[in-house]
């Protein structure tokens, strides 16, 4: 209603400016144009607006998706530890061996280690000690791995998780494994942030255990500087993958200008309060690297639902060329908004014709009228409001002929009776003339008669 009320506010203004008096034609037009033009601007903005919004949600929910699509793969992974550990369990030659023959048992791991990505393998008994372990280290050693051996043990069923693992047991098994939980802490992007520890030194495992006989099968990866992982995810959405442990990010495929990994970062802290705290998927705008990215975090949990670090997916604006882009969109607008405005101009054009025939062929055949022919009426079409006024001019037209008719008979007849009374009075003057004659002679012939 506003827009309707500026549009005409706006066309009568330059109908009274564009000629002498108040031109309702000219009027019309501009009022039309107006209308329309403030309309498309608005409808315009509005799609813009919510082109924007929509461009935003679809970037969003993908972002999300990418996310959701990395973490099935993580726990894809957890399952194929699984399976790794299962197909040791079935075998009897190995079952057999880790009692009679430990040496054969520890070949028959490394050979089996050796044709995948398990970062460890080994067996402990009821009690959680280590049986067999092909580095041959900590035998007899006790192991936790965070709660994760002795719930394992107590359930009896493969189990499999991601847990924290304590330095002390790290090295239990290899060295070389803590020197790959070794990061240095690095604050993240324009924040100030207090770090009580240089260094990480815990590692975060993905880990899983199977039952035997002898107590449990027990396999591993060890996340820290995990490239593998991350590289084939962002193979899958060509997009920036991170894992954080806790709130470091301990692998990613982001580069440095060196071509280094860019670990270490660790997570805002309102972020690591949201992701890590309260278990929430998050999605966020952050500078990333090099860029401002779309960056959707979710979290990653323990065997016992425990939040202890999360998985994100960064995406570049970029990512999205090739089926949203902003710039696209608003030049997509922007066209669409000049195709409508012109659009609009030639509506207007055509209610102004529209309009303007009538009133022209009125004004005409009024000229034609002041000229004294009624000959010929109206016969143009138009709306129903100008047929109306037509149909009452021709009907004007017919009485004025009439009327003219009329008029011309009556003088006609006005005419006739005076020619009638003008002869008459013509008769009468003869007639009296012819009198004064007689009468002349007369008095002649009697002065005639008296001189004699």
């Amino acid at each position: 209603m506003l827009l309707l009320q500026v549009g005409l506010k706006r066309g009568f203004v330059l109908g009274m400016k564009s000629g002498k008096g108040k031109s309702l034609r000219v009027y019309l037009f501009f009022s039309v144009l107006s209308c329309i033009v403030a309309s498309m601007i608005a409808v315009g903005y509005l799609a813009l607006s919510e082109g924007e919004q929509f461009v935003d949600s679809v970037q969003n929910k993908r972002a999300y998706d990418y996310a959701e699509i990395s973490r099935t793969s993580y726990l894809n992974n957890l399952n194929e530890l699984v399976s790794f550990a299962q197909s040791l369990a079935r075998s009897t030659q190995f079952l057999s061996d880790i009692s009679q023959n430990p040496s054969s048992a520890e070949k028959i791991l490394n050979q089996t280690m050796a044709g995948s990505d398990i970062d460890f393998a080994m067996v402990v008994n009821h009690e959680g000690m280590v049986l067999l372990n092909p580095s041959r280290r900590s035998f007899g050693q006790r192991l936790s791995f965070d709660g994760f051996v002795p719930d394992a043990l107590n359930s009896r069923i493969a189990l499999a998780s991601t847990e924290i693992v304590e330095p002390e047991e790290l090295i239990a098994y290899s060295p070389e494994l803590l020197y790959d939980t070794r990061i240095r802490k690095v604050p993240s992007f324009n924040q100030r942030q207090e770090i009580s520890e240089i260094y990480s030194s815990k590692g975060m495992m993905q880990l899983a255990a199977v039952p035997i006989p002898q107590g449990l099968v027990i396999v591993g990866t060890l996340l820290n500087r995990n490239t593998r992982f991350v590289d084939e995810l962002k193979i899958l959405h060509s997009a920036d993958v991170s894992l954080y442990q806790e709130d470091i990010r301990i692998a990613t495929t982001a580069m440095t200008k060196r071509s280094n990994r860019f670990i270490g970062v660790l997570m805002q802290e309102p972020l690591y309060q949201k992701v890590v705290g309260n278990s929430e998927r998050v999605l966020t705008i952050e500078w990333f690297i090099d860029d401002i990215r779309r960056v959707a975090y979710v979290p990653i949990k323990n065997h016992r639902g425990q939040t202890i670090g999360a998985l994100s997916v960064a995406l570049s604006q970029e990512s999205f060329a090739s089926l949203f882009d902003k710039a696209a969109v608003r030049k997509l607008i922007g066209i669409t908004l000049l195709m409508a405005i012109a659009l609009s101009a030639l509506a207007a054009f055509y209610f102004y014709q529209l309009v303007n025939r009538p009133i022209r062929s009125i004004i005409e055949h009024a000229q034609e009228l002041r000229a004294g022919n009624f000959e010929h009426g109206l016969a143009a079409r138009s709306f129903r409001e100008m047929n109306e006024l037509m149909d009452e001019f021709n009907i004007m037209i017919r009485y004025l002929r009439k009327y003219m008719v009329k008029k011309e008979r009556e003088i006609i007849s006005d005419l006739k009776d005076l020619h009638k009374e003008n002869i008459i009075q013509n008769l009468e003057r003869v007639t009296r003339l012819k009198k004064l004659g007689r009468l002349k002679e007369m008095l002649i012939s009697d002065k005639e008669e008296n001189k004699k």
